[in-house]
């Protein structure tokens, strides 16, 4: 089983969407490519949230706080900081 790592990461939500974001973060904590993220039966983001909704929230309010679940991480939204820490189930 791979070990689930922590990764905190910057963004600008006029330039990345945070549905985006939360992969990329996801594939940085675990050294892997973004693309392989997600592959897996069922561990999509839609799962999780809406990305969709996900990405319209985060851009439409400054100072957002949004916290989450989703391919076995917990998924904090601050702003404009991203962090992804591995969690248990």
């Amino acid at each position: 089983m791979r070990q689930r790592g922590t990764a905190t990461l910057h963004y600008d939500w006029n330039e990345t969407l945070p549905s985006v974001a939360v992969v990329e973060a996801i594939a940085t904590a675990e050294d892997r490519d973004p693309a392989e993220i997600g592959r897996a039966p069922g561990s999509t983001l839609y799962g999780s949230i809406d990305p969709d909704a996900l990405d319209r929230l985060v851009r439409s309010a400054k100072g957002i706080s949004v916290s989450l679940v989703a391919f076995g991480y917990r998924i904090q939204i601050e702003g404009n900081d991203l962090r992804v820490e591995g969690c248990e189930g």
